[in-house]
């Protein structure tokens, strides 16, 4: 049991260290930035000497319970000698009874001991199979109900009834309502933390409301399959998660089908194309871990090419343009101007100045749909949404 507990102790200590490793490889810039080697450094040694110490102490177990296993062999046929010397020569027994017994448990106990090695290596060894077992086994919140339907197309309707979302205990959405029509585009306004990524999420559901529902063509998404929903959806977050592949095979995870002219399409529909004929292998570029030899508009654009090969009818765009410079910031407004057409649009924005392109606007304010409509009516009538974009006028006056 000790053996154990200690060797689910080590693991623990060895998957810390390497996700503080991993963790720190992935953040060298800010690292050097902040010139925190050697504070990082103390942080690894402190991780490493926990696990060798652990490491040490399991192998002490190791060889304690070897020696405990042999004590008790040795002792048994120390007293089995013992016995059997008084019942010789006491006439009880010849000597070749007792060198007959006494060869014949030592061939008895070499494999007990044998079982008790074992067992101490089988015991360490169902931690792991336990831990791999524990991530098999795990079950996702995110379940098709018994009898949920297939969608066999979409118009791209989306409705939220009285929807209500907390997480954590924290609540991020009370009683929202609203609607969007097919092919409209719609901007989501409001502070950070005001639930505007949250409803993003739960279009996709990737997570349930705890009250209220979110209903797609008058469908309750509850009630249609997640794959047949997440098809039509398609994302262009604030940080693309871009795969250490070719830039080909990095836009092609949005259709693994796709023909080589479908994602050259695809490419030029992004404003994608002439930059990767600039490259010295084309489409066949590897873009390093997490997309690293990319620039952020790069990125960006490879999501949007990722879109229009997927063909969604709902659009949800993170949008994220204000750390872009201006070339890339015209590239992606030109690109997304074609993919928003005639397809249900979810614009997040954190700039205000975004939203102008908009139609209607849903403001979003402590943790509710604070009002709606255009850009211009919601600066006369709403004065929380006005004084917010006051508030980035004047902000971007003292940069």
């Amino acid at each position: 049991k000790k053996l154990k507990l200690q060797t689910e102790k080590v693991i623990r200590r060895d998957v810390k260290l390497l996700s503080f490793l991993q963790e720190n490889y992935l953040s060298i810039p800010a690292i050097k930035e902040f010139l925190l080697e050697r504070f990082q450094l103390k942080k690894y040694a402190k991780k490493a000497k926990d696990l060798i110490n652990a490491d040490l102490k399991l192998t002490l177990l190791q060889n304690w319970s070897g020696v405990i296993v042999g004590l008790i062999t040795f002792t048994a046929l120390l007293i089995i000698l013992w016995y059997g010397s008084i019942s010789v020569i006491e006439g009880m027994m010849t000597v070749g009874s007792l060198i007959a017994l006494y060869t014949y448990l030592g061939k008895l106990f070499g494999p007990i001991s044998a079982i008790g090695s074992i067992n101490t290596a089988i015991q360490q060894t169902l931690v792991g199979v336990d831990r791999v077992f524990s991530y098999l086994d795990a079950k996702s919140t995110m379940m098709d109900v018994p009898h949920a339907k297939e969608l066999k197309k979409m118009k791209g309707a989306v409705s939220f009834n009285n929807l209500s979302f907390t997480y954590d205990h924290t609540p991020i959405l009370r009683n929202v309502s609203f609607t969007i029509a097919p092919g409209e585009k719609i901007a989501l306004v409001g502070i950070s933390g005001a639930g505007k990524s949250t409803i993003a999420k739960l279009i996709a559901r990737w997570y349930d409301p705890q009250k209220g529902g979110i209903f797609i063509d008058d469908h309750n998404i509850q009630n249609i399959k997640l794959n047949s929903l997440r098809k039509y959806i398609g994302f262009i977050s604030q940080d693309p998660i871009i795969f250490d592949a070719s830039i080909k095979e990095n836009i092609k995870m949005a259709n693994h089908n796709a023909s080589n002219k479908q994602v050259v399409h695809a490419a030029k529909n992004a404003y994608l194309h002439d930059f990767i004929l600039s490259l010295p292998n084309q489409y066949h570029t590897k873009v390093g871990e997490r997309g690293i030899k990319l620039s952020g508009g790069q990125k960006q654009r490879i999501a949007i090419a990722r879109a229009f090969l997927k063909n969604p009818k709902i659009i949800i765009f993170d949008e994220a343009t204000s750390s872009l410079d201006n070339e890339s910031e015209k590239h992606i407004h030109a690109a997304t101007q074609e993919l928003f057409k005639n397809r249900t649009t979810i614009i997040i924005a954190h700039r205000l100045s975004t939203i102008r392109q908009c139609p209607r606007v849903i403001f979003l304010d402590k943790h509710k749909v604070a009002g709606a409509g255009s850009f211009e009516e919601l600066m006369k009538r709403n004065a929380s949404f006005a004084r917010l974009y006051k508030q980035e006028l004047l902000d971007n006056q003292k940069v």
